[in-house]
């Protein structure tokens, strides 16, 4: 599994993770921009929000932070050393699909972001792996949280959250709570307009079903990002439990042939 950031995998699909883990499947969790605890210079604007001074500082507890929630979902943690774009990073197409195709190698899946991509570190390697695709892999989209559930919710006042009305945040709150038949279609992915020309069609959106020791590993998962956690604002585990619940699970949508039956 591609996560562009250290805890985008537990984040979108730590269920998925923790019941095929369980099952004995093996599961790399390959994180792209995981920083380089060797970069000198000051933690940019996120970074400083979560209470970083340095780069390094960031990298080295963010990682640490990575090792716990992978060993909470049975994952094995991969890392690659490059910077994300706060970091004024210049993605270099061949380095980094060289760097992953390394780490995949005979694996048979790989997942990556799919919706809503609203982060530009993830709409750029998704984009990177649909154009590229590698050899004898079957690609899957994932739902990215929390950035799904803050699209329709909000995130509590805080920046950065999608472009609502605290009245509409309310109203799709309650609608996802109760879990209406208007709830269905808000949360129905869409096709990114930067993907139409890299895919046939618009994928078919399943829902991943984990059961209730998966979910358990999921949100204990989520919690060991503590840096992470207390900026995301308030409530953002349960509005990605709330919107999970209402929606049937995780996320996932294949660009060929689905394995397992669309499951992990």
């Amino acid at each position: 599994m591609l996560s562009p950031h250290l805890d985008d995998a537990a984040l979108s699909l730590g269920g998925s993770i923790a019941r095929a883990t369980r099952n004995g499947n093996t599961v790399r969790v390959i994180t792209v921009f995981a920083y380089d605890p060797a970069h000198v210079g000051p933690a940019r604007a996120w970074d400083a929000t979560c209470g970083f001074t340095s780069a390094e500082e960031a990298a080295r507890v963010r990682r640490e932070e990575d090792v716990r929630a992978c060993e909470i979902l049975g994952a094995e943690p991969v890392w690659l050393p490059f910077a994300d774009a706060e970091y004024g990073a210049e993605h270099d197409d061949d380095e980094i699909w060289t760097a992953v195709a390394g780490v995949v190698g005979e694996g048979k899946v790989l997942l990556i972001p799919g919706f809503p991509l609203a982060q530009p570190d993830h709409l750029w390697l998704t984009r990177l792996f649909l154009r590229r695709p590698l050899p004898s892999t079957t690609v899957g989209l994932y739902v990215e949280q929390p950035y799904a559930a803050w699209s329709l919710m909000g995130r509590g006042g805080r920046t950065g959250a999608a472009r609502l009305t605290p009245w509409q945040g309310v109203t799709n709150s309650l609608k996802i709570a109760l879990r209406t038949p208007g709830a269905r279609d808000l949360q129905q992915p869409e096709l990114s307009s930067e993907l139409e020309e890299l895919l046939p069609g618009s994928p078919r959106w399943v829902a991943a079903s984990a059961d209730r020791n998966a979910r358990r590993a999921k949100f204990s998962a989520i919690d060991e990002y503590r840096s992470q956690v207390a900026s995301f604002g308030p409530l953002v585990i349960k509005r990605i439990a709330m919107y999970e619940a209402a929606w049937g699970g995780e996320g996932l949508a294949w660009t060929s042939g689905a394995p397992n039956g669309g499951q992990l």
